[in-house]
């Protein structure tokens, strides 16, 4: 019996670590599908570059992610898989960053933020800075003295950034609005709006099969454009907080729903990390961001395809072989 038990058990470890072993190579071939695609984003600048030439560069830049002016014309932000890519291999060599790893943790970083910059996007680099911040924390690596001091230098590195792309309207006026935007407006925009007044039912909550229908030619009606409509009275803006698809498309029931829904999706991502699941621990990392500025806006179900696309990719090395990380294996 002994003898038995013990044979189970060796193959049970055996299988345990071929498991792994699949899971660390399909890390190590995101990498190397990562290093492939750099040169789409330099084709994605020099493109861009090609398009909108009355604006400056950074604007340049800004409009063809946004596939705004003469770039493009689908109103759909521009997130290529490559992206999606590299933010998950980011997150799997954060996890488990050591002396051997660090390398390629450094560079995988340094590519998701090299799109960030390229796209001139405040929240690609914002979700940057706190998916790592996140990992570092939970490593006990960072303190939260140091996510104070770093959260300092991402909000002036991002106001720098907002100023370059929009260097034709910078003035002391301009420079107000945009500080009072995200911070003293968004409740004021949110009182402008009508409950249950979009054009068609559902059009942001559900805004993917807008999206999907219209790509496959099954439905005429287009989504609608991701980035909010600016209002100018009372004030001027376009962030409303999380509320708005509910309440734009189904008034207070809208909100009665789907909020609790969202939280308790939140709720649960987190209490899973907690118990120290590796998966749903990148997962809560990826989403953190979009925990932390809802005040401002949707970004869950208004990007739901993005989102999705994420969860397949960060989902295949698990499914290939249960990934773990070392440090847990050796526990």
């Amino acid at each position: 019996g002994g003898f038995v038990s013990g044979s189970l058990t060796m193959q049970s470890f055996k299988y345990s670590e071929s498991r792994l072993t699949l899971a660390i190579g399909a890390r190590d071939i995101y990498f190397w599908l990562s290093i492939v695609c750099v040169p789409l984003m330099f084709l994605f600048v020099m493109n861009a570059l090609r398009h909108n030439i009355e604006e400056p560069i950074a604007m340049r830049l800004r409009l063809a992610a946004l596939g705004s002016g003469d770039y493009r014309s689908d109103q759909e932000p521009y997130t290529p898989f490559y992206y999606l890519l590299w933010v998950t291999t980011y997150l799997l060599y954060l996890y488990d960053v050591n002396k051997t790893t660090w390398k390629r943790t450094t560079l995988m970083g340094l590519l998701v933020l090299s799109f960030g910059i390229v796209t001139m996007s405040k929240t690609l680099i914002l979700n940057m800075g706190i998916m790592t911040m996140f990992m570092l924390y939970q490593k006990k690596i960072l303190k939260f003295r140091h996510i104070f001091l770093v959260g300092i230098v991402i909000v002036v590195g991002l106001f720098v950034l907002h100023s370059i792309r929009q260097a034709h309207y910078l003035d002391e006026d301009y420079i107000s609005l945009v500080t009072e935007q995200y911070i003293l407006r968004n409740f004021n925009a949110f009182d402008t709006l009508r409950p249950a007044s979009s054009e068609h039912w559902g059009e942001n909550v559900f805004r993917v099969f807008y999206a999907i229908g219209y790509k496959l030619h099954l439905t005429t009606t287009a989504p609608i454009d991701p980035i909010l409509p600016w209002i100018h009275k009372p004030v001027s803006t376009n962030t409303y907080s999380t509320l708005y698809p509910f309440f734009k498309d189904f008034g207070y029931w809208g909100i009665a729903i789907f909020a609790p829904l969202l939280g308790a999706l939140a709720g649960w991502c987190f209490k899973r990390h907690q118990d120290g699941n590796q998966y749903y621990t990148l997962l809560y990392a990826y989403f953190c961001t979009m925990l932390i500025t809802q005040y401002n806006g949707d970004a869950f179900f208004t990007f739901i395809s993005g989102n999705v696309k994420f969860i397949i990719t960060l989902s295949i090395p698990f499914l290939i072989g249960g990934y773990q990380s070392k440090k847990a294996k050796n526990e």
